[in-house]
Order: C-alpha cells, then structure tokens, then sequence
C-alpha cells in the first residue's frame, strides 16, 4: 500500500470517528491517532468471526497433521524394533526350517515385503531354493509372495538397487515363481496379475518377463490349466489399450509369439496397427518370425498374409525407418542384422528374447551371436541365459572350451554353475561325455555348493564307480547338517530307493527341531 492511499484511509477513518462522537471538537488528534492504527493494524480490521472460528480449526488441523507425522514416525521406528528382532534368525548358524518359522511370523504380522527381500537373501540358488521347508513356505504364501517376486523379477533398477547388479537374483526370483506355480491357486493367481485391469504395471510387467521366462522351456497347456484362447485374449487387450506402458506391451507380444501358428492373426494385427508405437510394431514383427511355421520347405510356402504385410511396411516410406528395415529382413530371411540390434539393445529383455530366439535360428547364423553376445554381456542373468543356449551346440569346440574354462575358472559361481548344469546335458552326448565328466569331477570340490549341486545332478547320470566314491566323500565332508542332508536326497544313487523315506526320518536334522515362533 502507497502512502497516498494510507493516507486517504487514516483520513477517512478519522472522519468516521468525528462523526461517530457527533461531531464534537477537541478530539481530533485522538482520532486521527486511532484511525491510523486500525488502518495500520491488520489484526484490528479482521472480521471477528474469523478469529472466533477460522482460527482455532486452522491451529487444530495443523496440531493434528503434527500429530499424525508424529505417529506415524513412531510406528515405522516401532516397525523397525520389531524387524530388527527377527533379522538375528537369518545369520550363520540357525536352521532353515527355524528361518523359515521367522519369516512365517514375518507373513502373519504384514511384513510381506521384507519377509520376501530376507527369503531371497538367505536362500539363493537351487540348493537352497529347494530346500523342502522353504518350497512348502513359498507355496503356503504364494499367492502373497507373488507381487514382490514379479516386481524384483524385471531387469530394473529396483532389483539392482536391493541386491546388485551381479547377484544373479531374478534366477533365484523365477525358481520361486516356478514352485508357486505348482500349486493351483499360485496359477490362479499368477494368470490375475497379467489380465487384471487393477495390477500395478510394475507387477503385470513382471510377471510377463516371468511368464516368458517359463515358457522358454514349457509350453502354456504344461504349466497353465486355462484356456489358451481366453490367455491370448487378455495379452491382446493389453497391447491394444492405452492405459499400458511400451515395455509392457512389448513383454505381451513376446508372450502371444510363444503361441505359435494360433497367435499369428493377433500378431498381424499388431503389426498392421499404424496407430500403436513403432516399438510395439517392430517387437511383433520380430516374433511373427516364431509364428510361422517352421522349417518352411520353400521361403513361399511361409504364410501369404504374413508376407504381404512385411512386403507392405517394407516399401511403404511412410512407415517408420526401423520397423520398415526390420520388415524387410525378416521377410528375406535375413536375421543376422535382426539378432545383432537385440543383443546390442540397451533394454535387457531384447538382449533376454534374441538369446532364446537364436536357439530356432540355424548355427552359421546364432553362434557366432551368441559367443559374441556372452563376451560383452554385463547382466549376469543373461550371460547365465547364453551359456544355456550354447549347450545345444555340442559339436562346436568353441563351446566347449568356454563351458569348460567357465566352470573351472570363472570367479563367478553362478556362472561356474550354469557352465557345469551345460556339461551336464553334454554328459548324454557321446562325443562329449569323457571330458563334461572330467571337468565335473573337479567341480565337486568347487567353494560354491550351488557349483558342487550342478556337479552332483551330472554325476547322478553316471554308474561310475569311481564318480560314485567321489560324491560320498564330498557329502561326507559337508559340515552343515541341512546341506549334508539335501545332498544326500540328490544323490540317490547313493541310497537304496525303498530306504529313502526312512533315511529322510532318520537323518534330517531338521525333524526333530522346534521353532521359537
């Protein structure tokens, strides 16, 4: 305010006042004096009612929302005291059966996330993973577990963050998934986060890569008793809304491709699709490439309509520059540029999808790619993912010689680990079968159970005596009583197939255990 208009205003009031009092003289300093500080005293000139009323509301909620940050400060604090209870349970020394009793109670008192985050810490790998208490824990709580698992099953930040880029988690993440599966209310459950309009996108697009994840080695009849054609349905109204993101729908379409010849038409729509992003285009073009049929006779015989489409996108210039180069190859049948953009992608699940396409792709063309690929791939997952697909190369002496030095050499043992399981599928090769033993061998006395665990499902295919010797002096020298007793359930050509239930009885050192839970 201007001193003019102040002014004017002190004016004013004071003349109010002289009139007010009847005019009567004598009092003009008075009034002026008075006027002045009620124009000059904003608290004076606010209406009454809001001081009577407003104000005390005002004070009252900022008093409450104090109130309520207090309290909610103090039960996070009161969270962490009790968690800080139960982390004790999970260090060296404890029994699983007694960890798993831990993260029951964790479960019952809502600690689902935390329960799942220590689940995958304590027990990671297979050996661990299979242990009968926390198989029967993972399918009790399934349905439960099974949004955490989808979100830290992705190639994310979110996963990295909480257990690093190099702990090979989302192997651990997809066993577990795969054992919830098992059960048909972890099936139930596993079909909603994909279709359910309400799931977090976090968790559906998880729980995509999971499915793709499983179906890489089973078909969806084997795992899934529900209809294919309803599945299907619900994939295509995911790529088709709008309320999904690219990666989700690009996970979708590379669920619909593992459907073969049945998904073909969808796909085509996809493809024709001019309205959908390009990325979501070029994912369908490529997985059209497995929906075709295969070993076509004569690059004729492939389907007419699937041909006329790429031919059309290829030669339309008004299609995006990629998707009409990625059209073209396909439909010359040159892969080559196709699979090497993928496993160069910045995104992993390009790198994760062209790894287990390559697999239907002729050698001259796949293995060079996928040595390449292993040798520049940081994620250890899929470096995992690539030394699985290179077992099916068996006459190639470039894989063996990585599968070897891997197993023997490499520091990790997760990758020491997916090397042996390769040399465990070479072990029914003729050709291989002396020197995959060889270097299997050597592997039971690896540091790494999850490495000596590969060694043992190689050496259970074999009747030599003298592997035979091997494994029972390693079990022999296994200290932990619930390792010692895992092991010897794997090896069961060390025991008598009728005294199995009875050496479970006897020797498991977990039976007897009582839990503090």
């Amino acid at each position: 305010m201007n001193a003019a208009k102040q002014y004017k205003k002190v004016q004013k009031r004071a003349h109010e006042l002289y009139e007010k009092r009847g005019r009567v003289s004598g009092h003009e300093l008075d009034d002026w004096l008075t006027a002045e500080r009620q124009v000059m005293d904003v608290k004076q000139t606010i209406n009454p009612w809001i001081q009577v009323l407003i104000v005390p509301v005002f004070i009252a909620l900022v008093g409450g929302f104090v109130t309520f940050l207090y309290n909610k400060k103090q039960e996070e604090i009161s969270r962490v005291q009790t968690l800080e209870k139960f982390i004790e349970y999970f260090s060296p020394g404890h029994p699983p059966e007694q960890q798993v009793a831990a993260l029951v109670t964790m479960m019952k008192l809502g600690y689902t996330d935390q329960a799942t985050d220590l689940l995958l810490f304590v027990f990671t790998g297979q050996v661990l993973g299979s242990h009968p208490a926390v198989v029967n824990f993972v399918q009790t709580y399934g349905e439960v577990l099974l949004p955490r698992l989808c979100t830290l099953v992705e190639t994310s930040p979110s996963a990295e963050g909480v257990f690093g880029p190099a702990s090979g988690i989302r192997y651990t993440v997809v066993l577990y998934i795969r054992q919830i599966l098992q059960t048909d209310s972890g099936k139930t459950k596993f079909i909603t986060l994909i279709t359910d309009n309400d799931v977090d996108e976090d968790i559906r697009s998880g729980a995509l890569y999971a499915l793709n994840d499983v179906q890489a080695n089973s078909s969806f009849d084997t795992v899934f008793n529900v209809p294919t054609g309803a599945f299907q349905d619900g994939l295509k109204k995911i790529v088709f809304s709008g309320g999904h993101s690219i990666r989700t729908k690009r996970l979708a379409i590379e669920a619909l491709g593992t459907f073969g010849s049945s998904a073909l038409s969808t796909l085509q729509a996809i493809i024709r699709t001019r309205s959908l992003p390009s990325e979501v285009r070029i994912r369908a073009v490529e997985s059209i490439l497995f929906a075709l049929p295969e070993e076509p006779e004569d690059e004729q015989e492939r389907d007419h309509v699937t041909r006329d489409i790429l031919d059309k996108i290829a030669t339309d210039k008004t299609e995006p520059a990629e998707l009409r180069g990625v059209a073209a190859r396909i439909r010359g049948a040159d892969f080559k540029p196709v699979f090497y953009a993928l496993l160069r992608s910045e995104w992993p699940e390009d790198r994760r999808v062209a790894t287990i396409w390559l697999q239907h792709v002729r050698a001259d063309i796949s293995l060079p790619l996928l040595l390449s690929a292993y040798e520049h791939e940081q994620d250890i997952d899929l470096k995992r993912r690539i030394l699985f697909s290179l077992t099916v190369y068996s006459d190639s002496d470039q894989v063996a010689e990585l599968l070897t030095t891997t197993a023997q050499k490499d520091p990790n043992p997760l990758l020491r680990e997916s090397a042996c399981r390769g040399l465990v599928r070479w072990t029914q090769v003729w050709n291989r079968k002396a020197d995959s033993l060889k270097v299997l061998k050597a592997a039971l006395n690896d540091s790494s159970m999850l490495v000596v665990d590969a060694a043992l499902e190689g050496a259970n295919f074999t009747g030599d005596p003298e592997v035979t010797e091997l494994v029972r002096n390693r079990i022999n020298g296994i200290k932990d009583p619930a390792l010692k007793f895992y092991f010897e359930r794997r090896s069961y050509f060390l025991t008598p197939a009728a005294s199995l239930d009875k050496a479970a009885k006897s020797k498991n050192p977990l039976s007897s255990s009582r839990s503090k839970f």
